[in-house]
């Protein structure tokens, strides 16, 4: 249990930092990609995990913004690293969604920042 508990604190704080990288000047510089991002950590913290599964209607609903935005912000951030995007194995149905886990891009880092021990560092 108590494994459990140090296991699930982990994961938050490695949301909440990834939540603040994201929300600071040096994270994305597009509003809509900003959003689409905030609204994955709120899904990932409903879950209590840094992976969520979630169609790209559901992040339209989410956000208030459309479909095809979805499409294009999700893209956009998985290619810049803010996101690791996947497709569920056996699932090659557009519908079914995508697995996405946080990430940090390796242009965010420098020598002295500190990247929360597990967090993805992409390049």
């Amino acid at each position: 249990m108590l494994a459990e508990l140090e296991a699930q604190r982990e994961r938050d704080n490695q949301l909440w930092a990834w939540r603040k990288r994201i929300a600071s000047e040096r994270g994305p510089s597009d509003y809509t990609t900003r959003l689409v991002l905030l609204a994955l950590a709120v899904l990932m913290e409903s879950a209590g995990t840094n992976t969520v599964r979630v169609t790209q209607d559901q992040l339209a609903a989410a956000t208030g913004l459309s479909r095809t935005w979805i499409v294009r912000k999700t893209r956009d951030a998985h290619a810049v690293g803010w996101v690791r995007r996947s497709r569920p194995r056996g699932m090659g149905r557009s519908w079914a969604g995508y697995d996405y886990t946080i990430c940090t891009p390796m242009r965010w880092c420098d020598v002295n920042s500190v990247v929360p021990h597990g967090t993805v560092v992409t390049a």
